[in-house]
């Protein structure tokens, strides 16, 4: 099945292209289940330690580190003091989600950027925004925290 399409079911893909995409955000609850599974910290992991992608600490809505050259031991220290881990271009460092960013690619025929964000429990990287991109959120674990 099409990445989007199971993303957006039952919801056709060219209803949310008529009349959702670039005009309104979408929220379909539970439609990542299987992602869960598929990736993992441990995936995560290997992303940082291969370096190929930027990886940003974020603390509280603020930038702490942007492209930092740390080991996944490093960055887990940061983790576990209520740091975000951001992970920029993850589609570079992993083949899992250079497959995910591909299939974005070949739907929209554009260029796709896979960002990994890791956020502890009872912290937020960001607050309330909006980006001047398009933005797919594929949540595997947790739950959003509105403040």
């Amino acid at each position: 099945m099409d990445v989007l399409q199971e993303l957006l079911d039952p919801m056709p893909v060219h209803e949310f292209l008529h009349r959702a995409f670039t005009r309104v955000p979408v929220a379909m609850p539970d439609r990542a289940r299987r992602y869960t599974q598929e990736f993992t910290e441990a995936d995560v992991a290997t992303v940082v330690d291969t370096g190929h992608s930027v990886l940003r600490i974020v603390h509280n809505g603020r930038l702490v580190h942007d492209q930092a050259r740390l080991s996944w031991s490093e960055a887990q220290a940061y983790y576990r003091r209520g740091h975000t881990l951001l992970v920029r271009y993850a589609e570079r460092s992993s083949p899992k989600f250079q497959a995910l960013a591909e299939a974005f690619a070949q739907f929209f025929h554009a260029p796709v950027d896979i960002q990994v964000y890791l956020t502890p429990d009872q912290n937020q990287a960001f607050g309330w925004h909006y980006d001047l991109e398009e933005v797919f959120i594929i949540q595997v674990q947790g739950s959003a925290m509105l403040r």
